[in-house]
C-alpha cells in the first residue's frame, strides 16, 4: 500500500513539474518572427517600420488616417542589436526585421533581433 503511494505521488509530482517549466526569455525562439517594412523613424535606442510606404513623413495621429496608409506598424526595441545597426537607417529604407513576439497595440512592439537592407525588388 505504502509503496503504490509513493508510486502515484511521484508521478503526480513529476507530472506537476514538467508541466510548470519555463523557457528562457533571451534571444529569437524557434518561431523566428520575420516584418518587412519601410522604416519610419528612428530614436535612440528603437525604430518603427511599417508595412506600406508612407510618401510624406508626417503626424502618427490615427484620425488623420495614418493606419490606412501605413498598413502595420511596429516600434522595435534595439537594445539586443545595439545602436551601431540603427545609425545607418534613414526614412524609407526597406528592410527586413527579426524579432520577437509582438505586443497588440497600434504600432505594436516588439524586441529585434536583427535588421537586413533589402532591395525593394524582394517585396
Amino acid at each position: 500500500m505504502y509503496k503504490r503511494l509513493l508510486t502515484l505521488f511521484l508521478i503526480l509530482f513529476l507530472t506537476t513539474l514538467v508541466g510548470c517549466g519555463t523557457t528562457s526569455g533571451s534571444g529569437p525562439n524557434e518561431e523566428t518572427n520575420f516584418f518587412d517594412g519601410y522604416v519610419y523613424e528612428v530614436k535612440e535606442n528603437e525604430f518603427l517600420v511599417t508595412e506600406n510606404r508612407v510618401d510624406e513623413k508626417d503626424d502618427m495621429d490615427l484620425e488623420s488616417g495614418f493606419a490606412e496608409r501605413a498598413g502595420n506598424a511596429i516600434y522595435f526595441d534595439a537594445s539586443e542589436i545595439g545602436i551601431s545597426q540603427l545609425e545607418g537607417l534613414k526614412f524609407g529604407d526597406y528592410i527586413r526585421v527579426e524579432h520577437d513576439a509582438v505586443a497588440e497595440s497600434y504600432p505594436g512592439q516588439s524586441k529585434a533581433y536583427s535588421i537586413e537592407e533589402l532591395d525593394e525588388d524582394d517585396e
